[in-house]
């Protein structure tokens, strides 16, 4: 992230430039993790198999999570790097991917119906907890 400069800001000013600053990297992030994007694309895969009725009660996305907390990350920053790592990954790493997806189903399947609280993006609550405090700020100071 930049750095901050508050010279001659108000406390006020301090907490709306940092935010947008903060705003400004988050879209300005060029980078993620391409096993994501295979896990996604083999949970999907299995997703298709499955009954209609088992799949009311898994969330995929728990599927997906579980796979990947069992998989290396690989990050990419480029499409260049995208397409070579993409490769090797499909080369090296495609049946571990579709294994480690395949026992990640069965952990959700053993518990299908576990409710949870999905997590916000760190932006979004970041953004939520500034503006919550410039409004604290605007009420006990006018």
């Amino acid at each position: 992230m930049g750095h901050y400069n508050f010279e001659g800001c108000s406390t006020l000013q301090q907490i709306a430039k940092a935010d947008a600053q903060t705003r400004q990297w988050h879209r300005s992030k060029t980078h993620h993790n391409l096993i994501e994007v295979l896990v996604d694309k083999e949970v999907e895969r299995q997703w298709l198999q499955l009954s209609p009725r088992l799949t009311q009660y898994i969330n995929p996305i728990e599927v997906a999570v579980i796979a990947l907390n069992h998989l290396p990350p690989m990050y990419v920053s480029s499409e260049q790097e995208q397409y070579h790592q993409q490769l090797k990954a499909k080369a090296e790493l495609s049946e571990l991917i579709v294994t480690i997806v395949r026992q990640a189903f069965a952990a959700v399947m053993r518990d299908p119906v576990k409710f949870s609280n999905p997590l916000f993006h760190a932006e979004e609550t970041e953004s939520q907890a500034i503006q919550e405090a410039l409004q604290a700020f605007l009420y006990y100071h006018w």
